[in-house]
């Protein structure tokens, strides 16, 4: 199998990167980003790209992938709300359709959130934008298409320029396993979880936290 990463320096991306690199299932990975990400190997493809709204320039980069794992995102501390639509929905449904012109059979697993909502009820930004994204990736006419939508997603390691929610997060976590685990996932057993559902297809096109840790292995989902 052939994958295509985004958002492979971000937290859930770097996660799914290097469970890609570890399953021998998966036999090239194309990384495309702003720039390189920490994890390397020799099934490691780096194109870089800065426009994830025209993708010309990389037309050919995008040829020979059964999967395209979309983990590109952001915070909505971090940005403002035209920013936080542009990544989180226009950024999504311009690669989607560049990927389907050169690949019309192509797997697409979106990287949603937990509490995303389609319905726009929400009064979460970040919430609302993903739902939009849902909606339109399912308009789009995809072989396959599915949204996980994991909870808190634990780093593997401190984020580089932490907010003070996230210096928080990073040493509340064992408090956090202990107290709510189905509200949780490792960044590294979300990766997991991707790449089964690559690999295996689900019956179900949104998967919520628990059955992210259920596929990930472990017990019960929780």
């Amino acid at each position: 199998m052939r994958i295509l990463l985004t958002g492979a320096t971000g937290t859930a991306g770097s996660g799914v990167l290097r469970q890609a690199i570890a399953d021998p299932a998966v036999e090239g990975i194309t990384v495309l980003a702003r720039r390189a990400p920490k994890e390397s190997s020799q099934k490691v493809l780096f194109v870089q790209h800065d426009d994830f709204t025209d993708y010309s320039k990389v037309k050919g980069s995008l040829v020979g992938h059964d999967a395209a794992l979309w983990c590109l995102g952001t915070s909505q501390s971090r940005v403002d709300r035209p920013t936080l639509h542009r990544i989180t929905v226009d950024f999504a449904i311009a690669g989607a359709k560049a990927l389907m012109a050169t690949n019309p059979d192509i797997q697409f697993l979106h990287l949603s959130g937990g509490g995303a909502d389609p319905t726009l009820k929400s009064r979460m930004p970040l919430a609302q934008e993903k739902g939009q994204a849902e909606t339109a990736l399912e308009s789009l006419g995809l072989a396959n298409v599915w949204h996980f939508r994991p909870g808190y997603i634990h780093p593997a390691e401190p984020v580089e320029k932490p907010l003070l929610q996230d210096r928080l997060m990073w040493f509340a976590e064992p408090l956090f396993r202990r107290v709510a685990p189905f509200g949780m996932v490792n960044a590294d057993d979300l990766g997991k979880a991707m790449l089964k559902v690559a690999k295996e297809g689900h019956a179900q096109r949104v998967l919520e936290n628990r059955e992210i840790r259920r596929l990930a292995g472990l017990a019960n989902g929780i």
